[in-house]
């Protein structure tokens, strides 16, 4: 049987990660979904085009801000650049034009909660994920 190897986290510019993922992939044989978890991040430009595209919507309406209004492309775009782009809350919160960095963390939760309730939201979500990572 092959055995597989997870590969720890590298660090470091796109072309730095490829170079090492090339040398991991010559030493030992890596399961494609260490593979995936090793490449170039998405930016938060390319999430939020994306989600626009899906979503049928301008990607300055995922950045408005609207109080007392939920805006669910916004909150699944604010989601997907925690957890596929992973960017710090900091940088997510300023690219969203977001206040303050907790808006950032109860966005997540709120999108994590839907998730639970709505499984095509889901579904989306991890479709949208998936065309990313590409």
């Amino acid at each position: 049987f092959p055995v597989t190897i997870r590969v720890p986290m590298i660090y470091g510019s796109p072309a730095f990660r490829i170079v090492m993922l090339e040398k991991l992939d010559r030493s030992a044989q890596v399961a494609s979904s260490e593979i995936q978890r090793l490449l170039p991040f998405p930016s938060i430009v390319q999430i939020q085009q994306e989600v626009a595209k899906i979503f049928i919507t301008s990607k300055e309406a995922l950045l408005k801000i609207r109080r007392g209004y939920s805006n669910l492309p916004r909150m699944i775009a604010i989601y997907l650049a925690r957890f596929v782009g992973i960017y710090r809350i900091s940088e997510i919160a300023e690219a969203f034009s977001l206040r303050s960095h907790s808006a950032v963390s109860m966005v997540v939760k709120k999108v994590m909660l839907l998730m639970d309730e709505d499984r095509e939201l889901h579904r989306q979500i991890h479709q949208i994920s998936h065309q990313l990572r590409r």
